[in-house]
């Protein structure tokens, strides 16, 4: 036993000696200029290297109320989504009528939860002047309204509608399975 407990010390200064040897051979090796050069700086001049390294995006251009709402049309009636995270302001409240979804969301998950229209039937209408979506507006100002808001009426009942900020973003969407959840 006596002989287990020397052989296992003399295995471990073994072991020891050549993390040493290797630690100490791998401390000494050569920088290259460029890395030693970046390492020798300050943080905050490594931070601004490497803010201009990095390409500004060009800032957003917002678009008419008009082409915007033609826009919107466009994307609904197709259900190409895609777009409406670019309409859309960075925070959005989102209303889904008869159910406990959904609150204040990144564009983002707003965009997502337009897929619960989906399963509205062509044709949309999105005459404004249409009874319906005057009542709409009239019945439940908040959600529907004001005057500014877009709502679109599909054949199967389906309804949306969208609220704008000062930027011409979506700032609220309101979605239900039919009108007639609102309306009495």
């Amino acid at each position: 036993m006596k002989f287990y407990k020397v052989g296992f010390f003399i295995l471990l200064l073994v072991i020891l000696a050549g993390a040493a040897f290797y630690l100490g051979s791998s401390y000494n090796k050569p920088v290259d200029e460029e890395k030693a050069a970046f390492i020798k700086q300050k943080p905050t001049e490594k931070i601004e290297d490497e803010a201009e390294k990095i390409s500004t995006p060009s800032p957003k251009t917002n678009i008419s109320l008009s082409l915007l709402k033609e826009n919107i049309q466009a994307a609904i009636t197709t259900m190409n989504l895609q777009p409406f995270e670019t309409y859309m302001a960075d925070e959005v409240s989102v209303i889904l009528e008869a159910s406990e979804c959904c609150g204040t969301m990144t564009n983002v998950e707003a965009a997502l939860q337009l897929q619960y229209l989906e399963a509205a039937e062509a044709p949309w209408n999105f005459d404004q002047s249409n009874e319906t979506i005057k009542k709409l507006k009239e019945v439940e100002p908040t959600k529907y309204g004001p005057e500014s808001a877009y709502i679109g009426i599909a054949s199967n009942e389906y309804t949306v509608s969208f609220k704008f900020n000062d930027d011409n973003k979506i700032s609220a969407v309101t979605m239900a399975a039919t009108y007639k959840l609102v309306l009495p």
